[in-house]
């Protein structure tokens, strides 16, 4: 790739008395996305008081090289996945002229990885100044979060109040996978 964007160029830095310049490079990528997202919902009266409800969304999402090292462009970035899912059922029913009863069971789902594009090579990090050779070292990673929800809620009207009670119980689980890479630090002493 031919450079074009260095900023803050110095030649302060000398290594064995020959001067080395330094400066900031910032790459110009492409932030493109590709997301799929849809959407639906089904209600069906079972009876005068009675009625059922499922909604469902899917969401799909990727995004190439999002993060990871892209010091040097696209070839030691990592890409985003994602995919969410979210599934309730209701139930709906009307208890009397003042009472409406309504019962909620729902699941959500969020499963995203961030792979990189060269999971081969190992991190060389040089700390003075900081910089990175390959990918990140905290690269590739995966997570799971699911979360199970079960909510019943009732509404009573009483002469100009409307009262509403009821509770919500929820439990999410989040499963976090991360294989850090080899890593090699150089930092430059000064004597």
């Amino acid at each position: 790739p031919q450079v074009k964007s260095f900023t803050n160029v110095t030649s302060a830095t000398t290594v064995n008395g020959t001067p080395i310049e330094l400066g900031t490079f910032t790459p110009v990528i492409a932030a493109n996305q590709n997301i799929w997202y849809s959407g639906g919902r089904i209600d069906h009266q079972l009876t005068g008081t009675d009625k059922l409800s499922y909604r469902a969304s899917l969401d799909h999402r990727v995004s190439p090289a999002a993060s990871g090292n892209r010091t040097f462009g696209e070839r030691w970035a990592a890409d985003s996945l994602s995919f969410g899912q979210n599934h309730a059922l209701s139930y709906t029913k009307v208890i009397g002229p003042r009472m409406v009863n309504e019962a909620r069971v729902a699941y959500t789902r969020l499963n995203s990885s961030f792979p990189e594009r060269d999971p081969k090579s190992s991190t060389i990090n040089i700390t003075t100044p900081l910089f990175t050779i390959f990918g990140a070292s905290n690269f590739p990673q995966d997570r799971l979060e699911q979360t199970y929800q079960y909510q019943n809620t009732t509404s009573y009207v009483l002469s100009k109040h409307s009262l509403r009670f009821g509770f919500d119980l929820a439990r999410t689980r989040l499963d976090k996978f991360e294989i850090p890479t080899d890593e090699c630090g150089l930092t430059q002493m000064k004597r």
